[in-house]
């Protein structure tokens, strides 16, 4: 706090400990510090603070020193660094605010410049640095980090070279030295390539991996890094020649071993390209630099290829809308030599004058392709309109009724006439018929419908009545072969009767023959004959006891039927005897 005192045309003024003062009189300027007071008369007063300064702060005071040449006076600068109380001594210096002095830490640096020698320096921490007086300097810097896929350029600006820093490492630059920003490292993997040029020359390399590319400062990459080509059996390369502007394709050649390909600076690749292989109904046709086709066949040895330089394929525009107006189309590259469809819509006009869409389908072939493309751009095209041209010239002479009656007939006669056209552009029609047909008025179409009901239902009664006839014609034929079939049985039947009838007269005979030759030969056919009948009643007889004796069913005999007699045949002269028969009488049982 400054007081004031005024007496007697004097004045006097009193300072504290931390102030000073500057008395501006008329001979000149003094300074005066507190604590105290002093009187001052006819001259002006400026009080200041005593400035405290930290161990960070640092002022500037410039003093004036007029030495040997008042009119030209030089400034001396000076600096006063912290800590301490700044008294000033000098009331023609000036001091400037309070500054913090620059702090450094270990990965901070500073670029310094002398004002006065235009000398330049770097300071990097750590460190609290106290200016010079003709220091002058901008911001702190972070010193430059580079990791292991980092670079930069340095420009030392004192020589005019450039280096290159790479990672990893801390870089501090001097103090002419001036860096770009921090650039990647190229890291290519042992399939990868990067082409680079020198911008300076025009050069161009092509670096492979594995490696790590750090470009120059005058060099650029075209393009990203790329994958090299594997050249195999499938795939090969297409390249151009930048100097002599020639094309070539790289493929396994006589070494038939699968490879990484990477193209040389002079090469650039224009494409991977595949081998085509060719089913066995495909062809394909290649075209050269002169014009010339080669016809690559899938049924021959050439169905494998690579497409040579300086070749294309031959690729054709086929109509595929109903109309064939190339209003859709198709691009056809493999010629398929199946047989194929396609359908085709036109009007006819008949006679009478009556217009009718007609609907066919086409059923060819490619049989000669080099005929083809010599003679057509568009086979279904030509086939479509020529069958047009030959079914208007025969319709235009037939009227509607003649038509409704044989469409079909004109149809395929019209396409059958005797033609080359079809064997000059390499093809073949097989077949056409007709899907549909309407009239293109829609009264005549409904009377055209219904004449075709009527026609359907007469064909139908038709074939209902035949279909009746030939079902009773069916069953009478069934039944005649059911009664000839029926008859053979018969006879077969009758036939294995007679044989085993035949066969068992004849074991009979033999059993008969055997027992009358078994009787004694005194006998005479007929007695032995009433002997055999009577043995076989006898057995009879026995059976039926048998079986009689089995039940107790009473049974009664009279002696009719009882016919019994008893011989000795075996007592019998063999000459003239005879046979005595004895009577048992009648019995009941």
């Amino acid at each position: 706090m400054v007081i004031y005192i005024v007496s007697m045309g004097n004045c006097m003024a009193c300072l504290d400990d931390d102030q000073l003062v500057v008395v501006n009189y008329p001979a000149g300027k003094d300074v005066k510090h507190g604590p105290g007071c002093f009187s001052f008369c006819c001259a002006s007063l400026y009080v200041q603070q005593k400035i405290t300064l930290k161990d960070t702060e640092y002022v500037i005071v410039t003093h004036l020193d007029i030495g040997d040449n008042p009119e030209n006076p030089r400034d001396i600068i000076e600096v006063i660094s912290g800590p301490c109380l700044y008294e000033l001594d000098d009331p023609y210096a000036t001091v400037s605010q309070v500054k913090q002095k620059p702090n450094l830490t270990r990965t901070q640096y500073l670029k310094i410049i002398n004002k006065k020698t235009g000398e330049k320096k770097v300071v990097s921490g750590p460190l609290v640095y106290v200016p010079g007086p003709y220091d002058e300097f901008a911001r702190i810097q972070d010193v430059v980090v580079l990791n292991n896929d980092e670079y930069i350029y340095i420009t030392h600006e004192d020589t005019g070279t450039i280096e290159i820093v790479e990672g990893p490492t801390k870089f501090i630059p001097g103090a002419h030295d001036v860096f770009t920003s921090k650039k990647k490292k190229i890291a290519l993997e042992h399939d990868e390539y990067v082409r680079i040029v020198d911008k300076n020359s025009g050069v161009i390399r092509v670096e492979r991996g594995p490696s790590t590319v750090i470009l120059q400062q005058y060099e650029q990459t075209i393009g990203n890094k790329q994958k090299a080509f594997e050249v195999n059996e499938h795939f090969g390369v297409y390249i151009k020649n930048t100097q002599t502007g020639n094309y070539d394709l790289i493929t396994m050649g006589e070494k038939n071993q699968p490879f990484m390909y990477f193209p040389e600076p002079i090469h650039e690749i224009v494409e991977r390209r595949e081998k085509i292989r060719l089913k066995h109904t495909e062809v394909m046709v290649l075209v050269d630099r002169e014009g010339r086709y080669s016809i690559m066949k899938g049924d021959g040895d050439n169905r494998t290829f690579f497409v040579p330089p300086y070749c294309n394929i031959l690729e054709q525009t086929w109509s595929t809308d109903l109309a064939k107006s190339k209003s859709k189309v198709q691009r056809v590259r493999r010629f398929d030599t199946r047989p194929q469809f396609m359908d085709f819509e036109f009007i006819i006009r008949t006679k009478d004058n009556v217009e009718i869409y007609l609907d066919l389908n086409f059923f060819w072939r490619i049989i000669d392709v080099e005929k083809m493309i010599l003679k057509t751009e568009d086979p279904p095209e030509d086939i479509c309109h020529h069958a047009q041209s030959q079914i208007l010239s025969d319709i235009s002479r037939t009227d509607m009724k003649e038509f409704m009656e044989s469409f079909n007939e004109i149809i395929q006669t019209s396409i059958s006439k005797d033609d080359t056209f079809y064997t000059e552009r390499g093809v073949e029609l097989i077949r056409v018929e007709i899907t549909g047909r309407r009239c293109k008025d829609d009264e005549t179409e409904r009377n055209f419908q219904e004449i075709i009901k009527e026609k359907t239902n007469r064909i139908k009664n038709l074939e209902q009545r035949e279909g009746e006839n030939e079902v009773k014609v069916a069953e009478l034929k069934g039944k005649i072969e059911a009664e000839k079939l029926q008859g053979e049985v018969v006879k077969v039947q009758k036939g294995y009767m007679r044989e085993e009838a035949r066969t068992d007269g004849e074991s009979d005979a033999d059993k008969i023959t055997n027992f009358l030759n078994n009787l004694p030969e005194c006998l005479t056919n007929e007695e032995k004959l009433k002997i055999y009948y009577d043995s076989k009643n006898t057995e009879r007889l026995k059976l039926i006891t048998i079986n009689l004796a089995k039940t107790n069913t009473p049974l009664y005999i009279t002696p009719k039927e009882l016919d019994m007699r008893i011989m000795n045949v075996n007592g019998m002269e063999k000459n003239g005897g005879t046979v005595v028969p004895v009577d048992t009488g009648s019995r009941r049982r």
